[in-house]
């Protein structure tokens, strides 16, 4: 049994755990996931100590997942309570949706106006009451709330200490916000805010639904491709000047800084814990298995919170896209190269089939659509993301320092951003832009494109578990 089958297969148990407690899944996903684990086990001729450990890993993650679903009662009635503000996030130009703690891990969700109290900040909450019906069930199990307050007012007494790192990552994300909306027309800094560092409060809905009506919604959410683009910039300038020691530290520590000025979400956590594991790999001076990496990336992740797996979509997502990469699109690249592709154009394409074809049985089970269109928008924006999120964190950077700079890359990047807006939009009025489907018809027909990508790119994945 090699490494990679071990991972794989205790990643698998542990998903099997998770699976079986958490509420409101139908039967069919437990017996489907279950008999999967087995068919995995039977495959590799697994012996009895593998059998052993893969039950008591499904032992485990239920447990653990049972407890951690398990949250405290929520306050009765009106609401007048100290509290420290954990979380804010902008869901619009006007609103802002803070966390607060009231003690005793009771979290409770405020939606305030548009200048919030910050990180860290001590106060006074008051509310009618705490409305635990309010949330959807996975929001609120994932972000652990447990409840929204009605008619919320957040009175500040004590503001947080300035040496917070969480305080100071999110005033320098509005610092970094507020930088672009000077470099560049609003429409066009939202959208290229969105791109960086993965803030869509102040794109408006006509836009994110051409958006997402076109499969291109991953480009205003925050992924590994964010991270490597920042990564590979400071690598440039501090991979001859530093020691394998120190260049791990200060890589690592930015990784960590990254992922939280851009907000956490679980697509660039994942992309933070994978570098971070590449780096101490590489540190040991071997060569990262890449596949590897990913499964214990998600390993640790269910760990910390197990209604990832099936709370949230962009965890789901994200693992399927660079599965995809990894499985699929070296393959694909060299047999778009034997057909005479240009390397450049067979990379780019290969890389938006790999993951458009891995994802495609999350997004049609999830929105029961068919992105008709998605490959084609993909093809002709893609290449140039890498470029405006350059071009956006350079006005950014330099409209903090001195704003006549940011003139030149502000003007291109502006230019770039509406070449991809439009196309959006004229991609999202297109009649077959996307088909709607039964959720059965979605699922069997997401299930049909992934085994049969898997058998036809067989020999390949073969490999990665050798």
């Amino acid at each position: 049994m090699t490494p990679s089958r071990w991972l794989f297969i205790l990643a698998l148990s542990l998903c099997t755990g998770i699976t079986l407690v958490v509420p409101e899944l139908p039967l069919w996903i437990r017996i489907a996931i279950g008999c999967s684990l087995a068919g995995v086990l039977l495959r590799w001729h697994g012996s009895w100590r593998v059998w052993g450990v893969s039950l008591l890993c499904i032992a485990g993650a239920a447990v653990h997942t049972t407890h951690f679903l398990v949250l405290p009662s929520a306050p009765q009635g009106a609401v007048a309570a100290p509290g420290v503000v954990r979380r804010v996030t902008h869901v619009d130009a006007d609103t802002s949706r803070v966390v607060i703690d009231l003690g005793q891990g009771v979290l409770v969700s405020a939606s305030l106006g548009a200048e919030p109290p910050q990180v860290g900040d001590k106060g006074q909450l008051r509310c009618r009451s705490v409305k635990t019906d309010a949330l959807r069930p996975s929001i609120a199990r994932r972000e652990r709330l447990v409840g929204t307050c009605a008619t919320p007012n957040f009175s500040v007494h004590a503001p947080g200490v300035w040496y917070n790192p969480y305080r100071i990552l999110a005033q320098a994300r509005q610092a970094f916000m507020a930088a672009v909306h000077r470099a560049l027309p609003f429409a066009e800094a939202s959208l290229g805010i969105g791109m960086v560092i993965g803030d869509t409060s102040g794109v408006d809905r006509p836009t994110l639904d051409a958006f997402r009506a076109t499969g291109l919604t991953h480009l205003v959410a925050v992924s590994g491709a964010n991270l490597a683009l920042v990564l590979a910039v400071v690598i440039t300038f501090l991979q001859s000047r530093l020691s394998r020691g120190p260049r791990l530290v200060v890589f690592s520590l930015l990784t960590v800084g990254f992922v939280l000025l851009t907000g956490g979400d679980s697509s660039i956590v994942r992309a933070g814990i994978m570098a971070v594991l590449a780096l101490v790999v590489q540190a040991r001076g071997r060569r990262p298995a890449t596949l590897n990496v990913l499964v214990v990336a998600g390993m640790v992740m269910l760990c910390a919170n197990p209604t990832f797996l099936w709370d949230d979509r962009g965890f789901a997502l994200s693992f399927g896209a660079t599965y995809g990469l990894i499985a699929w699109g070296q393959p694909m690249q060299r047999g778009m190269e034997r057909w005479r592709f240009p390397g450049w154009l067979a990379e780019a394409l290969a890389a938006t089939f790999a993951a458009s074809l891995a994802t495609l049985p999350i997004s049609l089970s999830s929105f029961q659509r068919l992105p008709v269109i998605s490959p084609l928008a993909n093809i002709a924006v893609v290449p140039f993301i890498p470029w405006i999120m350059t071009l956006v964190s350079t006005a950014g950077i330099l409209a903090l320092v001195f704003p006549p700079l940011a003139m030149v890359p502000g003007t291109v990047a502006w230019l770039l951003i509406r070449v991809v807006a439009w196309v959006a939009q004229v991609g999202s009025s297109v009649t077959w832009a996307s088909m709607a489907m039964t959720p059965i018809t979605a699922s069997l027909l997401g299930l049909c494109i992934f085994l049969l990508t898997s058998f036809f790119f067989r020999k390949h994945v073969r490999q990665l578990f050798q």
